[in-house]
């Protein structure tokens, strides 16, 4: 019986190297957002509506939607729109109360 380790597999430095697999690249059509569109993702979330609501009304995904709330910072654009929207309803006593309060 012997006390040197014996692997059973073997190994080879020339194993960890490149291989040459070739990798597939699917090209996926580009839909950019129409100004009309992004109008119409803010006033839904304004609304109160979910990326999981808004995302089959304007045709996308819901991951699109929240990304591109985001990436073109839109966000306080539909909060202001949000706060506009309240003060309408609210009229003119709620927006004193807000400035005083």
């Amino acid at each position: 019986m012997s006390l040197i380790f014996k692997p059973k597999i073997n190994f080879s430095f020339e194993a960890s190297k490149r291989s040459n697999v070739k990798v597939k690249t699917v090209h996926r059509e580009l839909n950019p957002w129409s100004t009309k569109e992004l109008k119409q993702l803010v006033e839904l979330k304004a609304l109160g509506l979910s990326y999981a609501t808004i995302a089959p009304i304007l045709k996308r995904s819901v991951n699109n939607c929240g990304t591109t709330m985001s990436t073109r910072k839109l966000v306080p654009v539909y909060k202001k729109r949000r706060m506009e929207m309240i003060e309408e309803v609210m009229g003119d006593d709620y927006i004193t109360e807000r400035k005083n309060g």
